[in-house]
């Protein structure tokens, strides 16, 4: 009988095998999961992968203690990262630098300091301030300091220029000329007036210029209008220190077909320092007398000497005829000063010329009529009996009338004159402006063409209520009438008009103060400046009217100035510098050298300050 088959065994069950599990990086931060294979691991600090699909936990536990981990791990933790060497750039921190930087150099120009005094300061501040992370890493050296100037602050002082731009903003332009050793120096000025900004003046540029002639002035401020992108038909007035340029003054007016109408006249400032020699004189006369009475008549001159003992002939009076003409100019001049005062105030428009060039005429009238030559002149008059009393009044009363034939002269007192016609917009004197007197401002003013008339109407038939509860206070003209209106969409044929007037400039002191500055910022001791230095700080100190503290908090949010001041494009258009001769070039070249040095060692040690922290 055959032997009976052995019965099958039943087949070995399959072990399941294991996978990459997340939860042990938890406990081993230097695993992760294999790319290759999901059933395999792998080890950062080996950089090898090991297979976890049999022991899963227990293959990563005999990973971690095997002799070659260990060994990396140890080695590791020895070793630094090249990332850790590197921090982050703080945005704001650099920021932060830039302001200040900036601003040292926009104190610099504004108290008009050497750049040499604020190289020494930025090197002082870091040890001054040594637990200030911003006043470790600020450098500006001279070379830096001008390049912020002539390529960051000066584009910055004529932003203003975009805003002249639109074709409902009128301004004004003025020059003058002024020579700075052989070199002609011209300053363009501007004037205008919006409902959010106010009344502004600013210098639009400075440039040297070799012809005077009225020629070549005409070509120059066409040019400059056209680089700026500005429009002739903008331009609402032209003051200019020479009368002579009236004439050429048309010829621009044809040029750019435009009819020609006068505007303002010049404005003399002589008076201003001619009451303060007199006030010296009377307060001094007792001391001046005496002095030149005690020289005699050999030293003294002797029309001075005759007039110091009261008549020709040197006979001595209680009062001599020359102290009781200085009483009678210190009391005229007085009213003369104030008006001028007036006249070169920032705030005063030309809406305002009229009534106070009118009420100085009325003041010498008035004072010609009453026979007045001031309460101390009559008190000496009247108790004198030796003065020639008739004669002085004669003299006094010839004095009045010469002066207002003199006003009579260059100034329009006609009703006729557009100065006369716009004293309707004077919101200080009267509140309600009658659509009659607005037609008459517009004609004068030969404004119709640029105006909607129907709309003017409309908006001045609106405009009336909100005049009548504008609060006056202390506010000026173009003040007021910026708070009328604000809402420049309400009121755009009014705001057109009101740009157009309060644009016209009532003297040329703003162009005068431009060469005072001039003069400060190229002295003697700063005789290497160059001119592109010098207008660029003349830009940044008569456009930007702030103080240091204001400009620091204006500064930090123009992102894209302090972008400027980080870049290295600020050195882009710098000029080199002037050498004179062997010897000059040598020290300059000295200096241009050891400035640079400077310059690159301030770079290398706040970059290197910056990696330390």
């Amino acid at each position: 009988m055959a032997d009976a088959p052995e019965p099958q065994h039943a087949a070995k069950k399959q072990k399941r095998l294991c996978r990459y599990r997340e939860e042990w990086v938890g406990k081993y931060p230097w695993i992760t999961k294999a790319i290759s294979d999901e059933m395999k691991a792998f080890c950062k600090v080996c950089r090898r992968e090991f297979g976890v699909s049999y022991g899963g936990g227990a293959d990563v536990r005999l990973h971690a203690s095997s002799k070659i981990h260990c060994a990396n791990t140890a080695t590791v933790k020895t070793n630094t990262l090249v990332s850790s060497f590197f921090k982050k750039q703080d945005d704001s921190m650099y920021d932060k630098i830039a302001a200040a930087e900036l601003t040292s150099v926009f104190h610099c120009v504004a108290h008009q300091q050497s750049y040499r005094s604020l190289d020494c300061a930025m090197k002082l501040i870091p040890k001054l301030y040594s637990d200030s992370a911003i006043a470790k890493l600020v450098s500006c050296g001279r070379t830096k300091a001008e390049a912020l100037v002539t390529n960051v602050l000066a584009p910055l002082a004529s932003d203003f220029s975009k805003s002249l731009e639109s074709k409902d903003i009128f301004f004004s332009i003025a020059t003058d000329a002024s020579n700075k050793g052989n070199v002609k120096t011209f300053p363009i000025s501007v004037r205008f007036w919006t409902p959010e900004q106010g009344i502004q003046t600013r210098v639009l540029d400075f440039f040297e210029q070799a012809a005077e002639s009225a020629d070549a002035v005409t070509d120059t401020l066409l040019n400059k209008l056209k680089e700026h992108k500005l429009s002739f038909h903008n331009v609402s007035a032209y003051s200019a220190d020479n009368a002579a340029r009236v004439a050429t003054l048309k010829e621009m007016f044809a040029f750019a077909e435009v009819e020609y109408h006068a505007l303002l006249c010049h404005v003399p400032t002589r008076w201003l320092s001619l009451l303060p020699a007199i006030d010296r004189l009377v307060n001094t006369w007792p001391a001046v007398w005496s002095y030149f009475l005690s020289l005699g008549q050999e030293e003294c001159p002797r029309i001075l000497f005759d007039a110091l003992q009261g008549n020709e002939h040197g006979e001595e009076d209680q009062c001599s005829k020359l102290e009781v003409t200085l009483f009678f100019l210190q009391n005229t001049l007085k009213i003369f000063n104030c008006a001028v005062l007036s006249l070169e105030s920032d705030s005063l428009t030309s809406i305002e010329v009229y009534a106070l060039m009118n009420g100085l005429r009325t003041k010498l009238q008035q004072r010609n009529k009453d026979a007045f030559f001031g309460a101390k002149v009559d008190h000496i008059l009247l108790s004198s009996d030796n003065l020639r009393v008739d004669r002085l009044k004669r003299e006094f009363t010839t004095f009045y009338e010469t002066a207002e034939i003199y006003l009579e002269k260059w100034f329009n007192f006609s009703e006729t004159g557009h100065l006369f016609n716009i004293q309707c917009f004077n919101l200080k004197e009267k509140k309600e402006i009658s659509y009659r007197q607005l037609t008459a401002a517009v004609s004068t003013l030969q404004m119709e063409d640029e105006l909607d008339m129907d709309e003017l109407y409309n908006e001045n038939c609106v405009l009336q209520d909100v005049l009548r509860n504008l609060e006056i206070n202390s506010h000026s003209v173009g003040e007021l009438w910026a708070q009328a209106l604000r809402s420049r969409s309400a009121f755009p044929q009014y705001a057109k008009l009101l740009s157009f007037i309060l644009s016209i400039p009532v003297s040329n002191a703003y162009s005068e103060r431009v060469f005072s500055i001039m003069k400060g910022a190229w002295t003697d001791v700063r005789n290497r400046c160059s001119f592109n230095l010098v207008r660029s700080e003349i830009k940044v100190k008569m456009n930007l009217v702030m103080n240091c503290a204001e400009f620091h908090k204006y500064i930090l949010g123009k992102t894209g100035v302090l972008a400027a001041v980080k870049s290295s494009a600020k050195y882009g258009d710098m000029p080199p510098q002037p050498r004179v001769g062997r010897l000059v070039l040598d020290e300059e070249s000295a200096s241009c050298s050891s400035r640079e040095a400077e310059d690159s060692e301030c770079a290398g040690s706040a970059a290197g300050r910056a990696s330390q922290q």
